[in-house]
Parts: structure tokens; C-alpha cells; sequence
């Protein structure tokens, strides 16, 4: 949502520096950036155009893709090359699949950047999935900024397409734009091979548990299908632990459990889920 703004002030920016100082060099510096900017904000937009609803993002608040690509080329520059289907953001900590069936985008990065991370919502791992051009999985997005039980609840683990261990979130956050203790997450390993692409990301956020444990979660994209693989590995105490996969489907979708496997439709559309033995679905 703020990438969005800041491109548009920028293409404002340019639209005026090419009216009074055409050939200055402030105007070859403005014109580095806007390429990068879309092209980032193509990769980071569901199938439908719009923004995911990661961290403190909101839909409807900022400039839409349409229009920061009509502006684009209304000033003249140059045209967005055709983008690669797998693309890791590696100073952002996203990534971003796209086929002709679906569409994914997961955070796979810290929290956010160590000097701000008021915006920043403990969704480690957390993804969104498109099929077709209608979002599936989403996540809960924001309501307020106010502090309270809802904005506390927006920010947390639970409240993303993420796992959760006894309803803990990966990182601490409080108020309505503090955080405490954090969580380090990084890309272990990413693979493409026989049309299959494969992303593995680790992170310690559940190290209050135990100072060495981890959670390691895969993602594996096919041409018809995403896996998504979570496992936990390092020292922990005796006790029972119980973890949470929290999946948000979007308005628009029935949902049926039968026998242990979840169907999701919306009569054009069936997705099935198949969670692993021993899953209690509700």
C-alpha cells in the first residue's frame, strides 16, 4: 500500500521535473527508480491486480496497479518487460509463484526492516493464494490502528495464514505499532526442477518455547497443485505442545469437511485440501 503511494508521488515527481527542467539531472536520477518500483508491485499483486493484505496493508487506500501502469506510460516510460513466474524479493523477504491455474505470494522474511517495524505483523511464512483470477486464501487484513483487543488480534500469527504453537505468535507484538522480541527468518533453499519449484524457509520464533527450536516450513509448487510442509526440529521440554496451521479463506467460497479432507468451491472452481493423519479440522 505505501510502495503504491510512493510510486505515484514519484511519477508526480517526474511529471513536473519534465515540464520545468527536462534535461536536468535530477530528472535522470527520479527516473532510476519507477522500473523497479512496478515491476516489484506487478510481482507483488494477486491475479485480480490488487495488493495482498500483508502487514499494514490495506486494499483501496492507495493508487491500484492499473493506474500506476497507465501513469507510467503516460510519462513516457519504459515499458515493463515480461516477468519471470518464480521470483524471489530478496531485500523485501517475499516470494511470489505464478502459473496459468494460480497465483502465490508468501512472506518469507523477518518482521520488517530493524529500524521499523511498526508496521510489521508477525506473519512470518504466512502466504496468499489466487486461483484463477479469485483470491482464495487470504489474510485477515486490518480494521483499525487503534490500540485494542482487535488491532492486537490483526497483528498476530493467528490472524495470517500461518502456523501458530499454543496460540503464540512467531513475534511479539503489542500496542498498536510496538514489537518486542522478534523472530529471525530466511530462505534455507530454493530449487527448480521438472517444473517444479521448491522454497524452504526456516525461522525461530517459537524459541520461547526453548532457545533452540525451529520451524521450518516448504512450499512446493506444481502445475496443479501447492504442498506446503511444516516441521519443527531442534531442543524443546516435555510437555504437550499444540500447533495451529491457520488457513483465512476469502468471502466467496463454501467450504465442506468430509471425512477428514476439506473441499472448497465456488461451483466453478473446486480446490481440495488433504491436511496430514492425525489433524483436527475445525
Amino acid at each position: 500500500m505505501y510502495h503504491c503511494i510512493m510510486l505515484e508521488n514519484i511519477y508526480d515527481l517526474i511529471q513536473v521535473v519534465q515540464f520545468f527542467e527536462p534535461k536536468s539531472q535530477l530528472l535522470n536520477s527520479l527516473n532510476q527508480y519507477p522500473d523497479k518500483m512496478l515491476e516489484w508491485l506487478i510481482v507483488m499483486s494477486h491475479l485480480d491486480g490488487k495488493i495482498p493484505k500483508f502487514n499494514d496493508s490495506a486494499i483501496g487506500f492507495a493508487p491500484s496497479l492499473e493506474l500506476l501502469k497507465s501513469y507510467q506510460v503516460k510519462l513516457g516510460l519504459n515499458d515493463i518487460i515480461e516477468l519471470e513466474n518464480i521470483n524471489y524479493l530478496s531485500e523485501s523477504g517475499f516470494i511470489s509463484f505464478e502459473n496459468r491455474k494460480y497465483k502465490c505470494l508468501a512472506d518469507v522474511g523477518d518482521i520488517g526492516p530493524k529500524y521499523l517495524k511498526g508496521h510489521g505483523h508477525s506473519e512470518n511464512m504466512s502466504f496468499e493464494l489466487s486461483v484463477g483470477c479469485k483470491r482464495l486464501f487470504v489474510n485477515s487484513g486490518i480494521g483499525t490502528y487503534q490500540n485494542g483487543a482487535q488491532r492486537e488480534y490483526e497483528r498476530s500469527s493467528f490472524a495470517h495464514n500461518t502456523i501458530s504453537i499454543n496460540k503464540m505468535s512467531s513475534n511479539e507484538v503489542w500496542s498498536s505499532f510496538r514489537v518486542a522480541r522478534t523472530s529471525l527468518c530466511s530462505l534455507a533453499s530454493m530449487t527448480y526442477i521438472n517444473d517444479v519449484a521448491h522454497f524452504s524457509i526456516v525461522q525461530d520464533g517459537f524459541k520461547r518455547l526453548y532457545k533452540s527450536y525451529y520451524h521450518r516450513r516448504e512450499f512446493e509448487f506444481g502445475d496443479n497443485e501447492l504442498v506446503i510442509r511444516d516441521d519443527f526440529f531442534g531442543k524443546v521440554d516435555s510437555n504437550t505442545h499444540d500447533a495451529y496451521f491457520v488457513l483465512h479463506v476469502n468471502s466467496g467460497w463454501e467450504v465442506i469437511e468430509n471425512d477428514g479432507k476439506v473441499v472448497i468451491t465456488d461451483e466453478r472452481i473446486i480446490t481440495n485440501i488433504n491436511p496430514p493423519k492425525g489433524s483436527t479440522i475445525s
